[in-house]
């Protein structure tokens, strides 16, 4: 039984939901929708953790942005988001019991080859396998990212999140090592890695993001995560004083109460489509498969080299 078979099997959807379609001019075809199946199962799994554990988390990012827009995924989105304060992300680290096989908690102490500065909730059973990272060797089913908010003082930050991203360019370049196809530039960048115990750097990330704690702001910053340029994940706190619950395709997930202070901060005017040639894969290079293991996948992969 794959696992779009058994999600279906369980009732999260239908298998009329698998049919290729067209939403806003862009053709979604069989293999996306897979892949869509097998995100709202983990964020099912993982709302389910939550309540079960009195933890609140938000929809982040493009998740967010395809609720409000378009009541479900972003029609070439191909990931989910989410955010948690750092109280309830730290409870939910020790909570790796709960997502039983095919489910897997992934943090640097689940999953010791893995030193993203954040959690995934993967699906095991499944393939989305980073090109760049294919010889690390940590879990590469499809995800769910849990990103943290940390209370921030914006006027002083941006020397701190430089320094963080630094730190995030030192474990993403540890993480290239194991690849002996690298490009020209990444050997270079190979070359000048420091050779800190990654593990070590990732917990340096953790501390220097809590570092406002003890002070009033009101403030708070997705600090771990410095894919986006400075400022446009910093919100005020009050933006997530509550919870709004709105469709997510065939859930009904929260929002922060003022989400559209959120999407303005990051995407400025977020009703408005992109321009059609910057529609499509936000992952390139990655090899997906809902219907196989990565470790299958990757053993083909590597038997072929």
């Amino acid at each position: 039984m794959t696992e779009c078979e058994r999600i279906i099997e369980a009732g999260v959807i239908s298998a009329e939901f698998l049919k290729e379609e067209t939403r806003c001019d862009y053709f979604i075809d069989c293999q996306k929708k897979k892949l869509w199946a097998i995100e709202l199962d983990l964020i099912n799994k993982f709302d389910k953790v939550c309540k079960k554990n009195g933890l609140k988390y938000f929809m982040a990012y493009g998740t967010l942005l395809g609720a409000i827009r378009h009541k479900g995924f972003i029609p070439w989105d191909d990931d989910i988001d989410v955010f948690m304060f750092r109280d309830d992300y730290e409870k939910l680290i020790k909570l790796s019991h709960e997502f039983e096989s095919p489910y897997f908690l992934q943090t640097p102490y689940t999953d010791p080859n893995y030193f993203y500065s954040y959690a995934k909730i993967r699906n095991d059973n499944t393939t989305f396998v980073s090109d760049t990272f294919s010889f690390q060797g940590f879990h590469s089913g499809v995800f769910l990212d849990v990103f943290v908010l940390d209370d921030w003082v914006p006027e002083d930050g941006l020397a701190i999140y430089n320094f963080i991203k630094f730190l995030n360019l030192e474990n993403s370049t540890y993480m290239r090592k194991t690849n002996p196809n690298l490009t020209p530039a990444d050997i270079e960048r190979v070359k000048r890695w420091k050779g800190v115990a990654p593990i070590k750097v990732f917990e340096l990330i953790q501390e220097v993001c809590m570092m406002f704690h003890d002070t009033k702001t009101d403030f708070c910053a997705d600090a771990a995560q410095t894919m986006y340029e400075y400022g446009r994940g910093i919100f005020p706190k009050s933006a997530f004083r509550d919870a709004r619950y709105v469709q997510f395709e065939n859930l009904c997930l929260p929002a922060p109460i003022d989400y559209d202070v959120v999407l303005k901060n990051t995407y400025s005017d977020y009703m408005e489509f992109p321009p059609v040639e910057k529609r499509g894969t936000w992952h390139p290079n990655t090899i997906i498969n809902p219907d196989e293991s990565y470790k299958k996948v990757l053993k083909d992969k590597i038997a072929v080299l």
